[in-house]
């Protein structure tokens, strides 16, 4: 989302639950209004500290927004990373100074002052949120769920609009290889965007799937897609090892093991998706599968997800390792497989001591044995325990 106003635009409300991209919002609207290095007196950045709680910050902002430019000019005043806005309430210890911020806007702030509120929480429906809106502009920015379908094509747009103001050019697989790298965790992406920018040296270049393979390895901290790409490959040794690496090294073991569960079960259904597209389609290979999908019209994308087969959606770069996957498999495995992660899931809010267990099984019945050694049913039956 761009920061870009008016330039008579005056307040600015910069919120919503992805406290990065508000930052960034925030950085860029103060640096566009003062410059790169403001006058002392041109800029008044308040922020919570040691020194100052939310009251006390919250208090000088109202302060220095009644406090006239000290020798003329423009004067911003930034309240940076506040943690109060949900505590704007009728009644509390940040309800007068709510109230008394209110009053200063929808009164109306003078051209020769600028304010900028940023931080998490805010409540555009609530009175500073309209008011904001009225005088000048609200922006809300909404942290990527990886458990809502479509996820990916956010996370894209985010790196496509951090590496367009950077300069980085980067093709359209190596975008789809970094949108699997960060998965929801938005504050990576600058971080792997200048790696790579350092990687690739000067003069730059198109970054292509290699390059990010070859510097932004690792996994996101809500989902480790190492675990998934050894689903994927059949390797259950190196699957298990990576669960217990990933369950040994979280605080809350119970929440990151349905996490697990619940992304392994997407793989799943994704590759069972794409097998019965294959076959639909007479595709034999991943490499007809990207180019089906690099090419397919909007037309056509809408009749296969009318039929249930929305995984024509993905991006060419993730149709290929989905399509290699599901080779590996047959039908009866991936279906087995997701009716036995819909008891994990079960379990693992019904029974967390028995979870662990159910979701390993499952990974040795879908992963043990390589495809053509016989039917066989994946050894879960969660609900009946």
């Amino acid at each position: 989302m761009s920061v870009k106003a008016d330039a008579e635009t005056n307040v600015f409300l910069f919120s919503g639950n992805d406290e990065f991209r508000i930052a960034v919002a925030a950085r860029e609207c103060v640096r566009e209004r003062t410059g790169e290095n403001p006058d002392a007196f041109a800029l008044d950045v308040i922020q919570e500290g040691d020194q100052a709680d939310a009251l006390e910050a919250l208090t000088q902002f109202v302060r220095s927004a009644l406090t006239p430019p000290f020798l003329g000019g423009r004067k911003t005043v930034w309240l940076k990373d506040f943690s109060g806005f949900t505590g704007e309430k009728k009644t509390g210890p940040l309800a007068a100074p709510f109230q008394r911020l209110c009053e200063v806007i929808e009164a109306g702030v003078p051209r020769d002052l600028v304010l900028v509120m940023s931080g998490p929480g805010a409540d555009p429906d609530k009175r500073l949120g309209k008011a904001c809106a009225a005088a000048g502009r609200v922006a809300l920015f909404t942290r990527p769920d990886i458990r809502v379908r479509g996820w990916q094509d956010q996370v894209a747009r985010l790196i496509s609009e951090r590496a367009a103001a950077k300069g980085i050019a980067l093709d359209a697989d190596a975008r789809g290889r970094l949108v699997e790298v960060v998965g929801g965790d938005v504050p990576r992406i600058d971080g792997e965007l200048d790696k790579l920018a350092c990687y690739v040296g000067d003069p730059p270049r198109v970054i292509t799937p290699g390059d990010v393979a070859a510097v932004c390895p690792g996994e996101a901290e809500t989902v480790s897609w190492a675990l998934q790409d050894a689903v994927a490959e059949r390797n259950v040794g190196h699957a298990l090892r990576l669960l217990d690496n990933q369950l040994r090294c979280v605080t809350e073991p119970d929440k990151a093991l349905r996490t697990a569960a619940r992304q392994t079960a997407e793989l799943v259904r994704q590759m069972l998706q794409l097998k019965l597209y294959m076959s639909a389609a007479g595709l034999d290979t991943p490499e007809r599968v990207r180019r089906a999908i690099t090419g397919m019209k909007a037309a056509e994308q809408t009749n296969w997800c009318d039929q249930g087969l929305e995984v024509v959606t993905v991006k060419p770069f993730r149709g290929v390792r989905l399509a290699e996957g599901a080779n590996r498999f047959s039908g009866r495995e991936l279906v087995a497989a997701l009716i036995a992660l819909r008891d994990v899931d079960w379990l693992c809010v019904t029974n967390t001591s028995m979870s662990r267990t159910a979701f390993e099984r499952v990974l040795v019945g879908l992963c043990g044995r390589p495809r053509g050694a016989g039917p066989r049913t994946v050894p879960v039956s969660a609900r009946s325990r």
